[in-house]
């Protein structure tokens, strides 16, 4: 069998997206190891509020003074955040996870937080 198959798309009944990908490798029966090419959602009106949302917050986020406003004293577990993702600079909702605090160093405190509208996890630091 071809180590490089081609490009297929699949879907799932009832779920708002479907996905890209190319077969890459076919390391067994049962596993196949694949590259996701993209993530199409089918836009509604949700998805265009979603995308409107983090547009508006990283808009708002990037500027410093806003930071600072909004800035909590202490950040614990449960927190609904506004939370920067490293990936595509963005601004988008998060909720703390855990939160680390060094009381020796500071700058090495860390935050756990698990942005809602994605699914992600990224560690932050609480300074």
């Amino acid at each position: 069998m071809s180590d490089l198959l081609e490009s297929n798309t699949l879907s799932k009944g009832g779920m708002n997206y479907f996905v890209s990908y190319s077969s890459s490798h076919l390391a067994s029966p049962d596993t196949l190891l694949c590259f996701i090419a993209t993530l199409h959602e089918i836009v509604g009106s949700r998805s265009i509020q979603l995308d409107r949302l983090v547009t508006d917050m990283t808009e708002y986020y990037d500027s410093e003074d806003n930071r600072e406003l909004h800035k909590p004293e202490k950040i614990k577990q449960g927190d609904i955040v506004a939370a920067k993702f490293p990936h595509d600079d963005s601004w988008y909702r998060g909720q703390v996870c855990d939160n680390k605090y060094n009381s020796t160093d500071p700058s090495q405190s860390l935050a756990t937080v698990y942005y809602v509208d994605f699914g992600d996890t990224e560690k932050h630091a609480l300074v």
